[in-house]
Parts: structure tokens; C-alpha cells; sequence
């Protein structure tokens, strides 16, 4: 393992998640490894220090899937970029059936070829959140970083698909009319919120 694996078990614990196993501690070095390789090509995660990569991308996501999703579940990650959350809850959580839509197709590219150097099966999307037929299999989507617009929630409220949304100090008030189940902060501060929605019943 990594001579970051005792931040990293340490980080976890911090966050009320379980030590990471050997093979999880080697997978998630490897992950930002390919971060690293790819950055130069793509732009994935900006001037991201290695520390907040770590806390605020990969564990933010680790936990948000440890406290809302049992593990069996179908999530669809709207706009994937670099795979944060949807790939990082998929390394978690590997029973998670995991579909990555994403606009950009070099990044389309990066995910796919993670995913298999990961050992993660998961399916890779180009294109838009709207235009993928694939909504009727889906029970969950997860939102981070992307702009919820009427075309999007009203795909997946026809969909009937609950929302797993990333944000920061402000709410989002296109999500007004959303039955919100939970909402909880990252423990690790930064003003970041995770809450789990679901589509009005009244459509």
C-alpha cells in the first residue's frame, strides 16, 4: 500500500467509515495516480491539491455512499468528469450497478480506461444526461457540480428517479418542489451538503 495509507485510514475513521482494506488502500493510490497521469491531457480536477482530492472528491464521495446507499442500488452519475461521485462510490461500494454519463468525451475516455485499470465494471456514456435512454433501469442519479436545469429534473422525474445531490453553501432552488428524504454535511467541513431527493408526486 501507499505511504499516504495511514492518512488515508486515518481520514476515514475521522469520518465515521470503516478502515480501508489493503486492496481499497491500493486502489484509490492507484486512482489518483491516474489523476495525475491524465491531468496533463484533460482537464479533470483543475489545480486540486492532493490533499483535497483526496478529502473532498474520493472520501466525500466514500462517505455520501456509506451513509445513503445500501450497495445494490442503480445509479446513473450525471456529468462524471474525473468520476467523482459516481466512480469513487462505485470503488467503495462494488455491488453499486453504476452508469457514468458524461458530455466530454476525452473525459469519456479517462473514465473508461480507470475504471479498467480499477477493476471496476461500470458503463461509460457520452453524451447528455437527457438524451440517454437508459432512465428506466435506474433507481438513483447523482449530481455534483453540474447545473440542475429544468430539461435535466424533469428526465429523471418522469423517470421517477431519486437524486443524490453534491453542493455547497446554497441550496439549489430548482430542487424546491422535491420531497427531500436527508440532508447531511460532510463532516469534514468546507460547507459541504449531500441530500437525497425524491421527484414530486404530483409530477
Amino acid at each position: 500500500m501507499s505511504a499516504g495509507a495511514p492518512e488515508l485510514r486515518e481520514q476515514m475513521l475521522r469520518l465515521g467509515l470503516a478502515p480501508p482494506s489493503r486492496a481499497l488502500g491500493d486502489s484509490v493510490f492507484a486512482y489518483i495516480g491516474e489523476l495525475e497521469k491524465w491531468r496533463l491531457r484533460v482537464n479533470l480536477i483543475g489545480n486540486c491539491s492532493p490533499d483535497d482530492l483526496l478529502l473532498f472528491h474520493i472520501l466525500e464521495a466514500f462517505w455520501a455512499a456509506d451513509r445513503f446507499l445500501g450497495g445494490g442500488e442503480t445509479l446513473a452519475d450525471i456529468g462524471s468528469g474525473a468520476g467523482f461521485p459516481g466512480l469513487a462510490m462505485k470503488l467503495y461500494r462494488p455491488t453499486l450497478n453504476v452508469a457514468l454519463i458524461e458530455r466530454t468525451l476525452k473525459k469519456c475516455v479517462f473514465l473508461s480506461a480507470t475504471s479498467r485499470r480499477l477493476g471496476l465494471a461500470v458503463s461509460v456514456h457520452n453524451g447528455s444526461a437527457e438524451g440517454w435512454d437508459g432512465w428506466g433501469a435506474v433507481e438513483c442519479a447523482s449530481v455534483r457540480a453540474v447545473r440542475l436545469g429544468p430539461a435535466l429534473l424533469t428526465t429523471l422525474r418522469k423517470a421517477g428517479v431519486s437524486l443524490l445531490h453534491f453542493r455547497g453553501a446554497d441550496p439549489e432552488p430548482n430542487l424546491a418542489s422535491w420531497r427531500l428524504v436527508r440532508e447531511e454535511a460532510f463532516p469534514a467541513g468546507n460547507n459541504r451538503w449531500v441530500g437525497l431527493y425524491r421527484p414530486p408526486e404530483n409530477g
